[in-house]
């Protein structure tokens, strides 16, 4: 996966904090790890994740998310029964015991929640489709026997997404775009117009352009992202598994795919918040590409992605947004993309502490890529 590219170059990406590139291949599993200050990679041997065990888990994890009724495509709905704890726990422990555990034992990571460096994960095959960012033991109140005790975990589809993404900051005036399409001939997606109201209070005066229902669509959507840096994108998302790049977000009057953000030509995007279902799922039989719409942004031009990986509840995704924002706007100043992994993780950690009674599968599906 490095051959092609110098080392030197590599490292580039890892001033932040640790990239870890983790390879599963037919007879065993290994994890490379980019660390700043350091030369040359290092080698993790990861001997008790086995092919077998990481085709299993994504194969368990699957069934859950069937099961518990958020695989529904282009579904965001309040009223799903979502369980499934359990065996969700269990996933996480493996997840922690045989892969990020591993890691972190041989980087000497401590666990100190006050101050938490970024890290960021590239994976390949099945733990495209799980959630590592989360793994841990949650039968026990040790809290140093979970991930995000450690770090702030963003994802990367590939490496070179990373070195693409980190140049120099963009000093273009900050200018939003809230698209909002709740329902695209689909179910209705009531909470979309809370979500809103909650950025337009939070973005206050700044510049911001709002499509919304009718407005919101295609070509509309496009020519403003090519003059908006910033985009939050509340809609429904369909997943095509016979032609992934046909993948789309579902807007008024019509679908803009991922073949089509891809060719999108943004040299001022920044970040992008994809408030719509699966935005991080990719096809299975080509997960160790970037084939998902998150990724389609990377691609795209923009430097930092919040997404999800599975659909998530209407009545939860406001909340996460009005918490996000309130963190990114606070201080007054023009808002810095490269601290969204960090608002995302702390709107997420505000979620479970507020809402005493979420489900797992709840909090989980948000996920930060990029810078």
């Amino acid at each position: 996966m490095i051959l092609w590219r110098r080392i030197q170059n590599l490292l580039e990406a890892t001033k932040e904090g640790p990239v870890i590139i983790v390879n599963v291949s037919l007879v065993r599993c290994d994890a490379l790890v980019l660390v700043d200050g350091v030369d040359e990679a290092i080698h993790i041997p990861l001997p008790d994740l086995t092919p077998e065990r990481v085709n299993q888990l994504q194969i368990k994890f699957n069934g859950l998310l069937k099961s518990s009724g958020v695989r529904q495509r282009a579904v965001r709905d309040e009223d799903v029964d979502i369980g499934g704890d359990e065996e969700c726990k269990k996933i996480l422990a493996e997840l922690w015991d045989h892969l990020v555990k591993p890691v972190l034992d041989s980087l000497a990571f401590s666990s100190d929640p006050d101050t938490l460096p970024r890290m960021w994960w590239c994976v390949t095959g099945p733990l495209a489709f799980l959630p590592i960012h989360a793994a841990g033991v949650y039968d026990t109140a040790d809290p140093t026997r979970r991930i995000q005790n450690y770090a702030i975990v963003s994802y990367a589809p590939t490496i070179s997404s990373l070195l693409e993404q980190s140049g120099a900051p963009i000093h273009k005036p900050f200018r939003h775009l809230s698209a909002i399409e709740p329902s695209s001939g689909l179910s209705y997606i009531p909470n979309t117009e809370k979500e809103l109201d909650y950025i337009q209070h939070r973005l206050q005066n700044r510049d911001h352009v709002v499509l919304y229902k009718a407005d919101a669509t295609k070509d509309r959507v496009m020519k403003e992202m090519r003059d908006c840096n910033w985009l939050h994108l509340a809609c429904h998302e369909t997943q095509n598994a016979t032609n992934p790049i046909k993948s789309a977000l579902l807007l008024h009057g019509g679908k803009l795919t991922l073949e089509e953000i891809i060719r999108l030509d943004l040299p001022h995007a920044e970040f992008a918040f994809l408030s719509a279902c699966q935005t991080m799922t990719g096809d299975e039989n080509l997960s160790d590409e970037a084939v998902h719409i998150a990724g389609g942004m990377l691609l795209a031009g923009y430097r930092s992605v919040v997404a999800t990986m599975w659909s998530i509840e209407d009545a939860l995704a406001p909340k996460v947004a009005d918490e996000f924002y309130a963190r990114l706007l606070r201080d007054g100043e023009r808002p810095d993309n490269r601290k969204a992994a960090e608002a995302l993780y702390f709107s997420v950690k505000k979620l479970q502490e507020e809402e005493k009674d979420i489900r797992m599968l709840s909090w989980l599906p948000f996920v930060h890529l990029g810078i």
